[in-house]
């Protein structure tokens, strides 16, 4: 069972599943220093909003919480803790434990969003969120490459790469909302400015307006993973790919990932598991799924898991158990509002007085 956490990168660690690049550490600790005002105030996600006109994701909101809970008698000050210098050795993936993660955890992701894509920051419009992007938890690496991830575009433009590193994605970011703010000369917009450039200096980071994306040139930029020798990443529609071992991968590589059917889908992810290439398998599940996004998982969970489990990826075969339990609390949700719809269309007749009824038999009384 995971110990108390030291320290807010323990906290996010023990969160996410894997260590949280220093750069994204740093930021939630410059945030919550300059603007967080109680306890309350420390763990509420729109800090981020408040400062930087970001909004922290549902799995920093709960690291905090957890961090600050160590801490809940006294002031939300972190000055003592210099969360840039947060020693990223102490986090052996091999020896975490991921069996008391809670799976109804709120995890910030869309049914579109690729499991390897750890939402950490949202914009709170259309559902952008950018993050991590981590193919195999297993290299234990200090950094990421980040992506961007819209729910709400045509599908070949939802996921873009946003930067190599945590550093580059999170100056990306700033430097789009400070060409969003330029023009404006409210009060609250030059504030936020103000603290953009003040956070950023502290960051050693370098955001300005005039870097501000040209988003139709970005829409499409691949997400690109440190590749170790003898290993191999291939595309896929997503956007995200897949990175495995070469020899994971079937030597013929299909000429199209795409399956036409759930049936066919689970037959060729069988097929792949059975000789050996789980790599390949990944590709077809994932690549079935990111062109019906709405179909359930419910048939796909359980080889998906099983395609993770055979990569040494157990993080990420939580994040799909997590990803049923969060399309399973929808469908119930669904189906209450459903309830009470037809319940309410059933007392509609009567929740009208026929008028020319009640006329009727005032005139006969």
């Amino acid at each position: 069972m995971n110990s108390r956490p030291r320290s807010a990168g323990d906290a996010l660690a023990q969160t996410f599943g894997f260590p949280v690049p220093e750069m994204m550490v740093g930021l939630i600790e410059r945030v919550m220093e300059r603007f967080s005002r109680g306890d309350d105030a420390a763990i509420s996600p729109s800090l981020g909003s408040d400062a930087l006109g970001l909004i922290f994701s549902p799995y920093c909101s709960t690291a905090i919480d957890q961090w600050k809970s160590r801490h809940s008698g006294g002031r939300n000050d972190l000055s003592n803790h210099d969360l840039s210098n947060h020693d990223l050795s102490n986090h052996d993936l091999s020896n975490h434990d991921l069996s008391n993660h809670d799976p109804t955890q709120d995890t910030g992701r869309y049914s579109s969003t690729p499991f390897e894509l750890f939402p950490m920051l949202f914009s709170g419009c259309d559902g952008i969120h950018w993050g991590p992007v981590v193919h195999a938890p297993e290299l234990q690496r200090p950094d990421y490459p980040w992506a961007e991830h819209n729910p709400a575009a045509c599908e070949d433009m939802r996921f873009c790469g946003l930067g190599a590193d945590t550093a580059e994605a999170i100056a990306q970011i700033l430097s789009d909302h400070l060409g969003c703010l330029a023009p404006s000369d409210h009060d609250d917009d030059l504030n936020q400015a103000r603290s953009i450039h003040e956070i950023s200096q502290s960051l050693a980071l370098k955001p300005s307006g005039a870097k501000a994306r040209d988003f139709s040139a970005w829409a499409c930029r691949p997400v690109i993973p440190f590749i170790p020798s003898g290993w191999r990443f291939v595309a896929t529609s997503d956007g995200a790919g897949v990175l495995a071992p070469s020899e994971a991968f079937c030597p013929e590589l299909p000429a199209a990932w795409e399956s036409h059917s759930v049936d066919e889908c689970l037959e060729r992810v069988g097929q792949s598991l059975r000789r050996g290439y789980p790599a390949t398998a990944l590709g077809i599940i994932r690549e079935f799924y990111w062109w019906d996004c709405s179909y359930s998982l419910e048939s796909l969970a359980q080889p998906w898991i099983e395609i993770y489990q055979h990569l040494n990826r157990p993080l990420l075969a939580r994040e799909v158990e997590r990803g049923l339990q969060a399309e399973r609390a929808m469908e119930q949700l669904r189906l209450v509002n459903s309830d009470h719809e037809t319940f309410s269309v059933q007392l509609t007749p009567f929740a009208e007085p026929d008028e020319e009824r009640m006329d009727s038999l005032e005139a006969a009384d």
